[in-house]
C-alpha cells in the first residue's frame, strides 16, 4: 500500500472519527461481541465515561473487593484496570455455572483464582479496544493505547506503591450482565504527561524515591546499656527502678532493630509525648559512630565499686586459728668479713673410664 493511500484512508478514519464516533459507541460495539465469543456472556454497555483524575482519586476508587491489574507501556509508564465485585463476579460465575446470578458476591477479596478465571476477557477487551479506536481515529481519546496487562493481580497497597504521583486519564465503563442479573463497572486509569515529562523521570529509582517518605522505617531510641547478671535481670518486674547513666539523656542512640547506630540524639518531650532531636553530623564522625556502634561504650556504673558484688566468706580450714603461729626468731648474723673458717673439702674420688661409643651410622 502506497504511503499516498496510506494518508487518504488515514484522513477518512479521522473524518469519521469527527463526525460522531465516539469512544462509547465503539465499546458499545465490541464489548458485548467479545463477551458472548469468550464467555458466551450476555453483556451491554450502559455508559463509558471519559475523564481525569489525581493519583488519590483513583486510589479512593480501589476496594478492598476490586480485582485489579497492572497496566505498563514500553517506556515504563503504568497505569491500572479495576473490575468492581459486580464484574469480577458476574464472570467467575458464566464459567462456573454457565450464568450470571443476582446474588451478592459476599465480602470477600479477590484471590489468584479469580485473577486467572478474569484475565482472558479483559486482555480480549483491551485488544479489541484498542484496535478499533485506531481503525476509528480514536487513539487519542482512548488512554489506554499503548499499554498491555501485567499478569498478577494486586491490592490497593501495591497499587499505591506503582502508580506516579500524577494526573491519570480515565475511563470507567459501567455494565449490564446476564440480561440485568448484575451490574459492574470496569475502570481504566492510565498516567497523563505533560510536555515537561521525558523517559528518565520514569526510572526505576524515580519511582521509587517518591514513595520512600512513606515507606515505614523501624528504629529503636536507646537511652544507655545496663550490664546485669541474671540474678537481677529476672528480678525485673514492674515499678523496678534501673539506675541510668546522669548523661544518658543527652547522648541518646538511635539504631537499627539490628543494633547498628544511625544517630545520636537527645531525650526531649512534643505534644506531651516523648520525643528524640537529631543534631548536626559530619562525616568523621559519621564514619567514627559507625564503627563504635558494633561494640557499645562501656558504662561507668559497671566500673565502680558500688556496683561489685560482695565478696563471698572464705571457707573453714580444719585447724586454723585465728592468728597465726609465730615463727622462731632466727640468730643474728655474724657483721661482714668475720664468718668462720670452713672446713676443708676431701678429695673427689676417680672415675672410672667411659666404655668407647660407637661410631654413628
Amino acid at each position: 500500500m502506497s504511503e499516498v493511500l496510506k494518508r487518504k484512508l488515514s484522513a477518512k478514519s479521522q473524518k469519521r472519527a469527527s463526525k460522531g464516533v465516539s469512544v462509547e459507541a465503539v465499546l458499545r460495539k465490541i464489548m458485548p461481541r467479545d463477551a458472548d465469543t469468550v464467555l458466551s456472556l450476555t453483556l451491554s454497555v450502559l455508559e463509558a465515561t471519559s475523564g481525569a483524575r489525581e493519583r488519590e482519586d483513583v486510589l479512593n476508587d480501589i476496594g478492598p473487593q476490586h480485582l485489579a491489574f497492572l497496566l505498563e507501556s514500553e517506556g515504563g509508564l503504568r497505569g491500572v484496570v479495576t473490575l468492581d465485585p459486580g464484574l469480577f463476579s458476574a464472570v467467575v460465575e458464566v464459567q462456573l455455572s454457565g450464568r450470571v446470578t443476582e446474588n451478592a458476591m459476599g465480602e470477600r477479596s479477590p484471590t489468584r483464582t479469580d485473577a486467572i478465571v478474569v484475565s482472558e476477557i479483559v486482555d480480549t477487551w483491551l485488544m479489541t479496544a484498542e484496535a478499533a479506536m485506531a481503525e476509528t481515529g480514536l487513539e487519542a481519546a482512548w488512554p489506554i493505547s499503548g499499554f498491555e496487562r501485567i499478569p498478577g493481580h494486586l491490592n490497593r497497597r501495591e497499587v499505591e506503591l506503582l502508580l506516579e504521583p500524577v494526573e491519570f486519564r480515565t475511563v470507567d465503563i459501567k455494565l449490564s450482565l446476564g440480561g440485568g442479573a448484575k451490574t459492574g463497572v470496569l475502570s481504566l486509569a492510565t498516567p497523563r504527561l505533560d510536555a515537561s515529562h521525558d523517559g528518565h523521570v520514569h526510572s526505576t529509582a524515580a519511582r521509587v524515591r517518591t514513595h520512600l517518605p512513606d515507606l515505614p522505617v523501624a528504629l529503636h531510641a536507646v537511652l544507655a546499656h545496663l550490664p546485669l547478671d541474671m540474678s537481677r535481670a529476672q528480678a525485673i518486674a514492674p515499678e523496678t527502678v534501673l539506675p541510668l547513666p546522669e548523661k544518658c539523656l543527652q547522648n541518646v542512640r538511635l539504631e537499627t532493630s539490628d543494633g547498628k547506630l544511625i544517630h545520636r540524639a537527645r531525650l526531649g518531650q512534643l505534644d506531651g509525648k516523648r520525643a528524640v532531636r537529631l543534631g548536626g553530623i559530619n562525616r568523621a564522625s559519621a564514619a567514627a559512630m559507625l564503627t563504635a556502634s558494633a561494640m557499645p561504650p562501656p558504662s561507668t556504673e559497671a566500673l565502680s565499686p558500688a556496683a561489685l558484688p560482695e565478696p563471698s566468706a572464705l571457707p573453714d580450714i580444719p585447724g586454723a586459728t585465728s592468728e597465726p603461729d609465730r615463727l622462731p626468731e632466727l640468730p643474728d648474723l655474724p657483721p661482714p668479713g668475720e664468718l668462720p673458717d670452713l672446713p676443708d673439702l676431701p678429695d673427689l674420688p676417680d672415675l672410672p673410664d667411659l666404655p668407647e661409643l660407637p661410631d654413628l651410622p
